[in-house]
């Protein structure tokens, strides 16, 4: 093994392993519902919570196949598991999440690190797998959010996966970004980001968002908060007015544009 791939292996393992981690907290989550909960709403204002759910478990276990897939060339999973998962009752899904968690992680132990850089297909992207897991680390963590704060306006996600997530944001964000807002909102965006992530420079204009780790000449506005906030501000779910006028996230310069990056950073299935 290279170094580049023990390397490789390294950041494919931490990926997977907060992944598992959120999903098999969310399946938790999920098996103490209460029935009456599962039409409640979640962080994806588009969905109920057992449509979060079947989306979450089609998630789980399409990376944890996706992982043979790519790396033992076994068959990509029929096109009707989803519609499969999705008709589950919640209790079911719980399961199909739990053990999913278990198999992404054993999976990408098990993968020899030449396996793990070949080309995964994500749908939208084709990229190296272990660079692909974190885009079910994202699905996770993120979604573990959308379920929690759907029974609990305070919900945050925890430190030590807003700080594996937050590297993978710059990534993300442009991705993210809606262009006809970056557009209107014009500017470059500070994020002086606590639990030793760091600044971020975000700058939208014509082209629509870049997003790099550091500072990046001088900002119009600049955001102090957290990694969980920082996080959830690129996912579309941090109101920053709100968050503004309570104190948890402080502003240099003018706060009704810092307001603007909620426009630009709206979230999928968000509106």
């Amino acid at each position: 093994m290279t170094v580049q791939q023990t390397q490789e292996k390294e950041t494919a393992l931490g990926y997977a392993r907060t992944a598992s981690a959120a999903f098999a907290d969310v399946a938790a989550l999920f098996r103490d519902l209460p029935n009456d909960a599962w039409g409640g709403p979640t962080g994806c204002e588009k969905w109920t919570m057992h449509e979060l759910a079947g989306h979450i478990a089609g998630e789980a276990v399409w990376f944890a196949h996706l992982v043979l897939e790519t790396t033992e060339g076994v068959s990509p999973l029929p096109d009707s598991t989803w519609g499969e998962l999705n008709a589950l009752p919640g209790k079911e899904i719980a399961e199909r999440v739990a053990n999913a968690a278990r198999e992404l992680t054993v999976n990408v132990e098990s993968a020899p690190p030449r396996g793990l850089e070949g080309d995964a297909n994500l749908g939208w992207a084709t990229m190296p797998l272990w660079e692909g897991l974190a885009i079910g680390m994202q699905e996770g963590v993120i979604h573990n959010w959308d379920v929690r704060v759907g029974r609990d306006p305070n919900a945050t996600i925890p430190t030590p996966w807003a700080q594996a997530l937050a590297p993978t944001m710059v990534n993300l964000a442009p991705f993210l970004a809606r262009r006809d807002a970056a557009q209107a909102e014009p500017g470059t965006y500070l994020l002086d980001v606590g639990d030793g992530i760091g600044p971020v420079t975000i700058i939208a204009g014509e082209n629509g968002v870049t997003a790099e780790q550091g500072k990046a000449g001088p900002a119009d506005v600049t955001l102090r908060l957290s990694a969980d906030q920082y996080v959830r501000l690129i996912a579309g779910r941090l109101p920053l007015k709100e968050a503004i006028a309570n104190g948890s996230v402080t502003v240099e310069g003018d706060a009704s544009r810092a307001e603007g990056l909620n426009r630009i950073f709206k979230g999928i299935n968000n509106g």
